[in-house]
């Protein structure tokens, strides 16, 4: 399995979870705004690939990005854990055609009153 992990190296726990897929044996992509050399150990030592993208909290830029990325494998997952990016997750998957939670999921688990209505 390929999953991409949107910024594999924040918050702090990320690369652990990067390390972990890549031990489960998953192949982990990542992309993100940080050097691949400032990324932490964890983080690195689980990605099998990483691109580096200046404007990744543009959607259309960020996959513009992902499409030119010269990669020898598909995408199956997107993965972001970290709140702040799960639109961003979403709209990456939307455009790739991959499964897991779309847009309006992501804004209701970012909603805290909307969780409380459902």
């Amino acid at each position: 399995m390929n999953v991409l992990v949107l910024q594999p190296g924040f918050p702090a726990e990320i690369p652990y979870y990067v390390r972990g897929l890549a031990r489960r044996g998953a192949r982990v992509l990542g992309v993100g705004d940080m050097p691949a050399a400032n990324l932490p150990a964890a983080a690195r030592e689980g990605l099998w690939a990483y691109l580096q993208v200046s404007r990744f909290w543009d959607a259309r830029a960020l996959v513009a990005a992902l499409r030119g990325w010269d990669l020898p494998v598909r995408l199956d997952r997107v993965e972001c854990l970290w709140e702040p990016a799960m639109d961003l997750a979403a709209q990456v998957r939307a455009a790739f055609g991959l499964p897991g939670p779309d847009l309006a999921h992501a804004r209701r688990f970012r909603d805290k009153h909307q969780m409380r209505s459902l």
